[in-house]
């Protein structure tokens, strides 16, 4: 009772940052386990070739997204809540509006050379519909969460979260298993619930700010969102590349198997988001008043933990899809472990990340994203041709390496420029022993999975 009485009192006198923070983790950890439930469920009512489509609908929706929506739901709405905090639901209507307006251009071109494009996607025509509905309505969605998190409101964000996911997720099981397993009853299910959600936060967002057009909000917007295209497109290639090249020289079924190993790897990367989400806001106060000291011990224990956390799917993985899973998934657990190493490195980068943003560098930003993109591309290519679709997993790891590699170069010119040591926010050393230490536990214990007799 004491210890319980003690936690409890910590928690009341800990700080409106860090309250966030766990309620967006335990949200993150409530999403992910609920997915730990549901995938052997998909997997088995849905044949493999069917689960690949899906996937392969999810790897090209995210190169969509970017050019529909320009992402200005991410970093880029940092900057602008900073200057228009005192316009701040006009600020967010406008973005709808924004994004709104760029998605309709957008599709009335698919829809005008939709002959050209199906053939490309390999997707049915229809989907492309499912994707517009998906780009808009999920905007109202990302916006209210970035609104919310910026003011460190968690109680929303969670109520709204796990509405999202709870609705997705039983109205997904109910379709599949009503329509034969099909990919498109698994979508159709996502998009019925992202309209009637982003309608619903639409019409609230609306209410507050009243208008969808703001010249100058709109002209801040894609003076920053405009340059980051590049730097989004590049983080698809890096993430889904691999993803659209499989499915066209190994096949849908070898799609399906890395798109499991994948989302286990990743287990910690809905965690590192949720933590990203609370903390941005925090680097961008921080750094105003110039508190780097401060900083540069809180990232550095966050690199700590989200070490550990990379760490954990490589040793549950393999035990989780031997246990629950169908036996033509055996095969993927031998790359969980290389796929999990990745994701340590992706939250390193997105943390300096903040700061070239902090200082609108976005040039720096996309032009380390498209150095690794075009590494990514050219290893995929030939790792897949020489060495199959596993060549992937390695493919991601080397290439997230280079990327905070890139990043740090980038960061040292724009501390410079600013008369501010580098080693004062970001401590080096740290970084790369905990770096090493993560590829190695995650190569040893892919050596031992791909070992055992599956």
């Amino acid at each position: 009772m004491k210890i319980n009485l003690n936690v409890l009192q910590l928690y009341k006198q800990a700080s409106p940052t860090i309250k966030a923070s766990l309620w967006f983790v335990a949200c993150s950890v409530i999403q992910k386990g609920l997915s730990f439930i549901t995938v052997p469920i998909f997997t088995s009512i849905m044949p493999v070739e069917e689960y690949g489509h899906f996937s392969l609908f999810q790897s090209w929706l995210s190169v969509i997204l970017i050019f529909a929506t320009l992402n200005v739901h991410f970093q880029v709405y940092n900057n602008g809540a900073l200057k228009f905090q005192s316009h701040t639901d006009e600020y967010v209507s406008s973005l709808i509006g924004l994004s709104w307006f760029v998605s309709c251009v957008l599709f009335l071109f698919f829809a005008l050379f939709h002959k050209s494009w199906t053939p490309i996607t390999g997707l049915p025509l229809h989907w492309m519909l499912y994707m517009f509905l998906d780009c808009t309505m999920m905007m109202p969605y990302n916006i209210f969460l970035c609104r919310e998190r910026m003011s460190n409101s968690y109680k929303s964000v969670v109520f709204i979260t796990l509405l999202n996911i709870f609705s997705i997720t039983l109205l997904g099981l109910y379709m599949v298993s009503t329509h034969n397993g099909t990919a498109d009853s698994r979508l159709l299910s996502t998009v019925i619930c992202e309209v009637v959600i982003g309608l619903i936060l639409f019409s609230f967002l609306f209410r507050l700010g009243k208008k969808l057009y703001n010249k100058i909000i709109w002209k801040y917007v894609l003076h920053l969102a405009i340059p980051l295209l590049p730097h989004y497109l590049a983080n698809i290639v890096l993430s889904s590349l691999g993803n659209i090249m499989i499915s066209k020289y190994c096949g849908n079924d070898k799609l399906a198997l890395y798109t499991v190993a994948y989302s286990l790897g990743m287990l910690m990367q809905i965690v590192v988001n949720s933590v990203n989400a609370a903390i941005n806001p925090w680097i961008y106060r921080t750094m105003e008043k110039e508190n780097y000291r401060e900083l540069r011990k809180g990232t550095g224990i966050l690199y700590i933990i989200m070490a550990v956390l990379t760490i954990l799917p490589t040793v549950l993985g393999a035990a989780y899809i031997r246990l629950f899973m169908n036996p033509s998934y055996y095969e993927a657990a031998e790359l969980i472990g290389i796929i999990a190493a990745s994701s340590y490195f992706t939250y390193l980068y997105s943390i300096i990340l903040v700061f070239e943003l902090y200082y609108e560098k976005t040039k720096y930003t996309s032009t380390a994203s498209v150095i690794a993109a075009i590494v990514n591309a050219a290893l995929n290519y030939f790792g897949i041709r020489f060495w199959g679709y596993k060549s992937v997993a390695y493919v991601t790891l080397i290439c997230y390496i280079l990327l905070a590699l890139v990043h740090y170069y980038f960061l040292d010119k724009i501390c410079t420029a600013n008369k501010i040591s580098i080693s004062k926010i970001v401590d080096a050393n740290l970084i790369c022993i905990v770096g090493i230490v993560v590829c190695i536990l995650a190569f040893l214990i892919s050596s031992f999975v791909k070992g055992l007799s599956f």
